[in-house]
């Protein structure tokens, strides 16, 4: 369906950008700034805060519940991303006539995406080609500012982003969030040049990592489930 520019808006603006919208200071206190998108507030880390937060993880839960904890709190963010961008596009284009399964997928994928980039979480590409097949969705991070921080490990580190991307596809696509998960199979902390994600069903995604473990890359992961597709059952 068609989005006509004349209905809805904010303040009679589409994709505007005004210092009101984006950043706020306290009520009889101008001297505390903040930057807001929506009703979230956004918090400035550093590559220190960002490294300290992981490693301290590590160490107090183990790496495991680390990578657990981590990747419930990104799906949780995702969820909630996910319905503030449901809610403000439909009334930025539409006048709240329209869900987002009514407008173009990849118009509303680049306008989920661009204010995350501004805000340092690096240049996202969301390929869904194998979604009709296999019901996969493959998710590359450039400039990543998690991973870009850690150092090599040899194993994925953007365990808050695979969470968020789970928490947020199984939102806007109003699927149960136990058929919805998502692995990181590249990383730059194993030497790779950009961050891969796969979301998809969970008994997907567990292979995945499994072959993940076995060296295989993303492209070798995504041709293996295929050829499971065109197994018959």
């Amino acid at each position: 369906m068609s989005i006509s520019p004349a209905d809805g808006g904010f303040k009679n603006r589409h994709n505007a950008f005004t210092p009101d919208d984006f950043v706020a200071r306290g009520q009889n206190k101008p001297h505390q700034v903040w930057i807001q998108d929506g009703k979230q507030r956004v918090a400035c880390a550093t590559e220190d805060f960002i490294t300290g937060l992981t490693y301290g993880l590590d160490a107090a839960l183990g790496a495991e519940e680390a990578r657990a904890t981590l990747y419930a709190c990104g799906r949780e963010w995702g969820r909630r991303e996910a319905v503030r961008l449901a809610e403000r596009m439909r009334q930025e284009y539409g006048g709240g006539k329209l869900a987002l399964a009514q407008m173009n997928r990849g118009f509303v994928l680049e306008t989920w995406w661009w204010p995350l980039r501004a805000m340092g979480f690096g240049v996202c590409r969301v390929n869904e080609t194998h979604r009709p097949a296999r019901g996969l969705t493959q998710v590359s991070l450039r400039n990543s500012m998690v991973a870009r921080s850690m150092e090599q490990l040899g194993r994925p580190v953007c365990h808050l982003p695979a969470g968020f991307f789970a928490g947020f596809f199984a939102t806007l696509d109003a699927t149960p969030d136990e058929q919805i998960a998502a692995v990181e199979v590249e990383c730059y902390a194993m030497g790779h040049d950009c961050c891969q994600f796969l979301v998809g069903a969970p008994a997907d995604m567990a292979l995945a990592e499994a072959w993940r473990k076995k060296g295989d890359t993303v492209d070798e992961i995504i041709a293996r489930l295929l050829v499971m597709s065109e197994q018959p059952a």
